[in-house]
């Protein structure tokens, strides 16, 4: 009975919190943060500048959320790449850098698509970023220690060659709407 009433309350979170963020994108500039890729760079807010960027918050256990999003993105990679649109960068940022390695990150992402970058750092580093987008992520308690998931929201944020905020897609996305939505911002 707790473990049902804790889910839903949980559901309930993410859910208002996931709309809220749908009502509020803004052309808010990511503070600096200091994360590596799957190859061990630095990545920082600086990488953000000069293209757009679709980000995705996810863990490499997921077994739903994110290798939907990540196929769903690729789809949306290849679309563009062959209407020879201006491609973002697509970058999948850990939400459980205990288990995703940088090797584990560069075989997932790498697995969806080879231009994809995976980002992780430590948990305060992650945090710095994740709290300016208001990411929520709760790991589950009550699933198994080593094989735990993490309960998330499945949001895209769009970021401008500015290194702003220009876009939040909320789940459930709605992919031609988000296509729409890119190509129509990516000339202004």
């Amino acid at each position: 009975m707790y473990t049902i009433a804790r889910n839903k309350l949980m559901c309930l979170i993410l859910l208002c919190f996931t709309l809220c963020q749908s009502a509020s994108a803004q052309l808010l500039t990511l503070t600096p943060f200091t994360l590596k890729d799957e190859s061990n760079h630095v990545f920082t807010e600086k990488n953000l500048t000069g293209h757009w960027s679709l980000l995705f918050f996810g863990f490499t256990h997921c077994m739903s959320i994110c290798p939907i999003t990540l196929t769903r993105l690729n789809q949306l990679y290849q679309k563009l790449k062959a209407d020879k649109q201006i491609l973002p960068q697509i970058l999948f940022i850990t939400l459980d850098p205990e288990r995703d390695t940088k090797n584990a990150l560069n075989n997932y992402v790498h697995a969806f698509n080879a231009n994809f970058k995976g980002l992780t750092g430590t948990p305060s580093a992650l945090h710095i970023l994740s709290r300016q987008l208001g990411v929520v992520a709760l790991r589950d308690e009550q699933s198994n220690p080593k094989n735990y998931q993490i309960n998330h929201s499945g949001v895209l944020y769009l970021v401008n060659p500015n290194g702003q905020l220009a876009a939040v897609f909320s789940p459930p996305q709605d992919w031609l709407m988000i296509e729409k939505t890119y190509r129509g911002i990516a000339h202004e």
